[in-house]
């Protein structure tokens, strides 16, 4: 008795430590263990994931947001996620590493040209409505007032072309 004691001790230590490395990680990592989990918990999760998975894009060969985030980066993560922020919206976002991206034509945007940047596209679901906000390294690729409107659309669509089509040089 004495000796089933102590293993329950130390599952319960190995689990309290598990949860302690798992919560203060960053979000990259973070984001990575859960996409492993949550779709197996969390049928809402899942749901949503695989909407937006199969989701196609006219301006890229019709292809899914599966094929296009997906074909040119590895070590992806989709993960759904909601805010307290902002009742009745839900997020499906997905996350990977070493895409090549050309954006130096994109001054606003910092012009960035990267051959191993961390992509992360948010899909703000409001409703039947989906929003996409890109991230190149952490930093967003969208520019919240009118003047960048048509911008943020333009730079986004060359994202994803990059990302379906390969690394563009100028």
């Amino acid at each position: 008795m004495k000796q089933l004691g102590k293993v329950l001790i130390w599952i319960i230590i190995l689990g309290a430590i598990l949860f302690g490395v798992y919560a203060f990680v960053p979000e990259y990592p973070h984001n990575f263990m859960k996409s492993f989990v949550q779709p197996v918990v969390d049928a809402r999760a899942k749901e949503l994931i695989t909407s937006v998975q199969n989701l196609t894009n006219s301006d890229v060969n019709n292809a899914t947001y599966k094929e296009i985030l997906e074909k040119h980066t590895s070590m992806r993560y989709w993960v759904y996620e909601t805010r307290e922020t902002e009742p009745g919206v839900e997020y499906v976002i997905f996350g990977g590493k070493g895409a090549s991206i050309n954006l130096k034509d994109y001054t606003d945007y910092d012009g960035l040209l990267s051959t191993s940047a961390f992509v992360k596209f948010e899909f703000k679901i409001t409703g039947n409505n989906v929003d996409i906000y890109p991230y190149i390294d952490g930093k967003p690729m969208h520019i919240n007032d009118a003047r960048h409107a048509e911008t943020n659309k333009k730079i986004r669509l060359d994202i994803l072309s990059q990302l379906y089509g390969g690394f563009r040089e100028d």
